[in-house]
């Protein structure tokens, strides 16, 4: 696929080693909003990227999170800005 800009508002757990537990503010997801580039989606999940940067002519990526699909809420292209 093409990597494409893009927002994604996605569900992701939460847990903690020191609070106590309140069911109204634990016993939830905490929703999330990244931004970058979407380099792989399928029915499994999303990987979006936070940098991109081309190298010897060839566009790379880093700053990888793996979103599985059950927790994406929903995806919103951007308008991609030049690099300089």
């Amino acid at each position: 696929m093409t990597p494409y800009l893009a927002r994604v508002i996605w569900n992701d757990a939460q847990g903690s080693a020191t609070e106590v537990f309140e069911s109204r503010k634990h016993h939830a997801p905490v929703v999330m909003a990244t931004v970058g580039w979407i380099t792989a989606k399928d029915r499994a999940g999303v990987s979006i990227c936070c940098e991109q940067w081309s190298e010897d002519g060839a566009v790379k990526f880093r700053g990888h999170t793996y979103i599985p699909a059950g927790m994406v809420m929903r995806i919103v292209r951007l308008k991609p800005q030049p690099l300089v």
